[in-house]
């Protein structure tokens, strides 16, 4: 007798594995603090794992390209705010430090190799064709943030600082170079 959809979902299919020593201690261990069996376990994380890449591919699309940058973006940000233990959102010296992990994430995948002047010489016919391209690309970024209901913290001092300004590079003076400095590296 054939088993109806539902019930053939329900039904435990085989799934044959071979792994290191080491990757299956850390799941016996992740298994029995979560209160799971081994198998339990692995299923769970494969299907955390899927649904993961489902999410990034539903924002960012099929594109790899852009889905590494996603990747890295919230790595470097994860990152910061695990060092410093606060928010970027909440704390101006974390969001510098995000600002600065992150322009350098973007440098990389895109390149550095020319500035703004750089590509309006080569791109831009005339000072109004340079603002409209400026003013085109600080809209993409500007209707993303808002879009995602995304504000600054407060800049030192009380200044606030939005999407509207530029913000400044460096409002710590030198303190924050010597801060930097002192990260810890991971």
């Amino acid at each position: 007798m054939a088993l109806d959809p539902s019930e053939r979902e329900k039904k435990r299919a085989p799934l044959s594995l071979r792994t290191t020593t080491m990757l299956r201690s850390k799941l016996e261990a992740a298994a029995e603090m979560n209160g799971r069996s081994l198998t339990q376990e692995v299923e769970f994380r494969l299907e955390r794992s899927l649904e993961q890449d489902e999410l990034l591919v539903a924002l960012v699309g099929q594109a790899s390209h852009a889905q590494n940058l996603v990747r890295a973006v919230s790595t470097v940000i994860r990152r910061v705010e695990g060092v410093t233990g606060r928010r970027f959102t909440d704390h101006w010296e974390t969001l510098f430090y995000c600002r600065r992990a992150v322009s350098k994430v973007c440098n990389f995948v895109f390149g550095s190799d020319y500035n703004d002047q750089e590509f309006f010489a080569m791109s831009a016919a005339d000072e109004d064709e340079r603002r409209r391209y400026a003013e085109e690309a600080d809209r993409y970024a500007y209707d993303a943030l808002r879009d995602l209901g995304l504000g600054l913290p407060p800049a030192p001092g009380g200044r606030e600082a939005d999407m509207s300004r530029r913000l400044p590079l460096d409002p710590f003076g030198e303190e924050i170079s010597a801060t930097l400095d002192n990260l810890p590296q991971s």
